[in-house]
C-alpha cells in the first residue's frame, strides 16, 4: 500500500515538472500612452469651448449694435418733436409779420404764450437726449430763451389796454402812429427783440440737435 502511493506522488511529480509554465505580465501604461490618449480629447473640447465662445461674442455684439440703433432711432425722434416745437415758436412770429406792428403783437399775445408752454412741457419730457439738454450750459441757455419770451409776453400784456385805447380799430394804422412812431415804439423793439431771440435759439438748438445725432453741420 506505501508502495503504491509513493508511486502515485511520483507520477505526479513527473507530469509537473513536463507541463509547461506560462506566466502573464500586465503591462502598465506609460505617461506618452496617457497623453495620446487625451491630446485628441483635449483638443475636441478646447475646440468646441472656442466655438461657444464665438457665438456667445457674436451674439452679445449683436445685441449691442441693435441696441444702439435703437438708442439712436429714439433720439432722432425726441429731436424730431423738439424742433416741430421750436419750429411751432417760429411760426408765431412768421405769422405775427404785418406792416401793421399792433396786429403783430396781438397775434404774437394770441399764439405765443400756448406754443412756449407747449415747447417747455416738450423740453422736460425728453429721456433719450436729456443728457444733452440738461447740461448746465444748454439748460442755461434753453432757460434764458424761456425767460426773454415770458418777460417780452408781461411787457407787451401790460401795455394791452394802453395800445388797444389809443388804436382802438387795428385794421387801421391811424395818422400820428405814421408821423410820429414813439407811441408804439417800445412795443416794436419788445417784438424784434423776441423775434430775434427766436431764430438765435433755433439756429443753435439745430446745431445741438446735429452734433448729439453725428450729423456735419452743412
Amino acid at each position: 500500500m506505501i508502495l503504491h502511493a509513493a508511486s502515485i506522488a511520483a507520477f505526479f511529480v513527473d507530469q509537473l515538472a513536463q507541463a509547461p509554465v506560462q506566466v502573464q505580465c500586465v503591462q502598465q501604461a506609460t505617461p506618452e500612452s496617457w497623453l495620446k490618449q487625451w491630446i485628441p480629447t483635449a483638443v475636441s473640447l478646447l475646440s468646441i469651448g472656442i466655438g461657444v465662445w464665438i457665438a456667445r461674442w457674436s451674439f452679445h455684439a449683436s445685441s449691442e449694435r441693435d441696441r444702439e440703433r435703437w438708442v439712436l432711432d429714439q433720439k432722432k425722434a425726441e429731436w424730431n418733436v423738439l424742433l416741430g416745437k421750436i419750429a411751432e415758436v417760429n411760426g408765431v412770429f412768421q405769422r405775427a409779420e404785418s406792416p401793421n406792428p399792433i396786429i403783430s403783437m396781438d397775434i404774437l399775445m394770441e399764439y405765443l404764450p400756448s406754443t412756449r408752454l407747449l415747447l417747455k412741457e416738450c423740453w422736460s419730457r425728453c429721456l433719450f437726449i436729456a443728457d444733452v439738454l440738461k447740461t448746465v450750459e444748454n439748460k442755461e441757455i434753453y432757460l434764458a430763451f424761456d425767460k426773454k419770451l415770458c418777460d417780452g409776453e408781461r411787457e407787451i400784456r401790460a401795455s394791452n389796454f394802453t395800445r388797444k385805447a389809443a388804436v382802438p380799430n387795428t385794421e387801421k394804422i391811424p395818422d400820428n402812429f405814421i408821423g410820429n412812431q414813439t407811441l408804439f415804439d417800445q412795443e416794436v423793439i419788445i417784438y424784434n427783440e423776441l423775434k430775434a431771440a427766436d431764430n438765435s435759439f433755433g439756429s443753435w438748438i439745430l446745431s445741438v440737435a446735429q452734433h448729439d445725432l453725428g450729423i456735419k453741420e452743412s
